[in-house]
C-alpha cells in the first residue's frame, strides 16, 4: 500500500483532488498486486449514461469511473461529515477520503468476482456467487440495492481500506480527531446503515434477512436456491462479529449491543482501534 499512500500524500500536500491518472494508478497497483489479470481496461468518463448519480462501475474486464457522479458523491458525504464534526483537515483532504472509498468499492467488486469464480470452497464464494446471480435480475437488484450482499460488502471494505490508509498518513496531515471522526463514520455505516434494531423486541434485522422479504418463487428458481438453503447459508455462527458485519449477515442482539457500545465509547475515548475490537471473537 506504500505506493498508494504516496499518491494520496502528494495530492493532499499539494491540495489537489485525485485526478484520473491517480485513480488509474491506484487501481493498477491493486489489480497487479492481487493478480486480477481478468481486468484489463480502466476508463474515466464524464458520467454514466444510465444515471448521473453513479460514481463507478465494474463489469467483466472493465472498470469505469464517472466524474460527475464522483463529484456529487464526495461533496455530499464530505460536507455532511464536516458539518457534523467540524474536521481539522482541509476540504480536499475530506473529499479525497471519500474519493478513495469510491475507488476501493469498485475494486472490492473485482475481488468478489475473483472469489466467486475461484476453485476454492468458502462461505464468501457462496454468498458472492448467489448475490451476483440475484443481481442479474436488474429490477430485483435496483429495488434491493442496499441489501444486496456484494454491495454491502463492497461499501464496508472500501471504508475499512480507506481509513487504514489515512491512519498511515503523517500526523501533521491528518489529526487524531479527524481519524476518530472517520472511524465513527465507518462504524456508523457498517452498523446503523446496515442493521435495523427493532424497538422493544431485542431483534436485529440484517441486510441478508431483509432480502428474504423480497424473494419470490421465481427469483429463487432463477438462482437455484430455496428459502431453507438460503437461511442456512447466512446463519453461520463460526464467524467473528467483524466478518458477519462485513458480509451483512445476521447478528444477535448481544452482538449489536457490543458494537453499539464501541460506537458510543469512541465518541469520548480516542485511545483504541474500533476495527480491531470488532475483529476479536465475540463471546
Amino acid at each position: 500500500m506504500d505506493e498508494i499512500l504516496k499518491i494520496i500524500f502528494k495530492c493532499n500536500k499539494e491540495r489537489k483532488l485525485l485526478n484520473p491518472d491517480d485513480v488509474k494508478k491506484i487501481c493498477w497497483i491493486i489489480l497487479k498486486r492481487n493478480n486480477y489479470s481478468f481486468v484489463n481496461k480502466i476508463d474515466f468518463l464524464s458520467h454514466d449514461p444510465n444515471g448521473e448519480n453513479c460514481a463507478g462501475l465494474y463489469y467483466d474486464d472493465h472498470l469505469f469511473f464517472f466524474y460527475k457522479g464522483i463529484i456529487k458523491m464526495i461533496e455530499e458525504h464530505g460536507d455532511q461529515l464536516n458539518d457534523l464534526y467540524s474536521l481539522d483537515g482541509a476540504r480536499v483532504d475530506i473529499y479525497n477520503y471519500y474519493y478513495l472509498t469510491i475507488i476501493f468499492h469498485e475494486l472490492a467488486h473485482v475481488r468478489q468476482h475473483y472469489i466467486a469464480n475461484s476453485s476454492h470452497s468458502s462461505l464468501e464464494k457462496q454468498i458472492f456467487k448467489l448475490s451476483f446471480d440475484l443481481s442479474s435480475n436488474r429490477e430485483f437488484y435496483e429495488e434491493n440495492y442496499c441489501d444486496i450482499l456484494t454491495e454491502v460488502n463492497a461499501e464496508n471494505v472500501a471504508k475499512i481500506t480507506t481509513i487504514y490508509l489515512y491512519s498511515r498518513l503523517p500526523k501533521n496531515f491528518v489529526t487524531k480527531y479527524d481519524l476518530d471522526a472517520y472511524q465513527l463514520d465507518t462504524l456508523g455505516s457498517i452498523l446503523h446503515h446496515n442493521y435495523e434494531n427493532v424497538a422493544k423486541k431485542d431483534i436485529i434485522i440484517s441486510p441478508s434477512e431483509r432480502l428474504v422479504d423480497s424473494f419470490t418463487e421465481s427469483i429463487l428458481e432463477q438462482v437455484h436456491i430455496n428459502y431453507d438453503k438460503y437461511i442456512k447459508l447466512i446463519n453461520n455462527n463460526n464467524l467473528t462479529l467483524y466478518k458477519k458485519m462485513m458480509l451483512g449477515l445476521p447478528i444477535s442482539y448481544q452482538e449489536f449491543a457490543y458494537a453499539e457500545s464501541l460506537y458510543s465509547r469512541l465518541k469520548s475515548d480516542d485511545s483504541f482501534n474500533v476495527i480491531k475490537k470488532l475483529q476479536k471473537k465475540f463471546n
